[in-house]
């Protein structure tokens, strides 16, 4: 069995963007519960709107937005997302802010050899992985959820704040 790296710091940053995520969908929703799943759950975060639920993948990058022209995720983990029967989204937190995307309106994309190549901590570490072109990320700032509009509430009508992402 693989070691587990993730560090209580890990699981800290983890932790608060699922509540950033869980407060930009009471923005459109009201009511929601964003659930992080931890340890033995193949995805992140199990979202709830009413009767609707989708899942998340988050990942956290130490560079800015924009300093490479894709990101690097896990065949499996995508082939996870693909394959779940509901929206899956996946998150990535920059040292600029937290991006998301919706893998159903994502192609197909090709695999390769990949992970992390260098300083490499176990056999596992080099793996089949896909790119994900920035183009489909968006701030989490600027998301507008793809979610069935019969389950927003009267809070849906409130104004998106003015701020510096807006």
């Amino acid at each position: 069995m693989r070691a587990t790296y993730e560090s209580d710091n890990d699981r800290a940053w983890q932790s608060r963007a699922a509540v950033k995520l869980s407060a930009r969908l009471f923005l459109w929703f009201g009511d929601n519960v964003v659930t992080d799943e931890r340890q033995y759950s193949k995805h992140d975060f199990t979202i709830k709107v009413g009767e609707w639920t989708a899942i998340a993948e988050y990942k956290r990058r130490t560079h800015k937005f924009g300093t490479y022209p894709d990101v690097t995720l896990s065949e499996s983990k995508w082939a996870h997302l693909r394959s779940f029967d509901g929206p899956a989204f996946i998150i990535f937190e920059f040292t600029d802010g937290i991006y998301i995307g919706d893998v159903r309106h994502m192609p197909n994309l090709l695999s390769h050899l990949g992970g992390r190549t260098k300083q490499t901590r176990d056999q596992w570490d080099v793996h089949m992985c896909v790119q994900i072109p920035l183009e489909f990320l968006v701030s989490l700032n600027k998301w507008v959820p793809d979610i069935p509009q019969d389950l927003s509430t009267s809070l849906a009508c409130l104004p998106l704040p003015n701020g510096p992402d807006s």
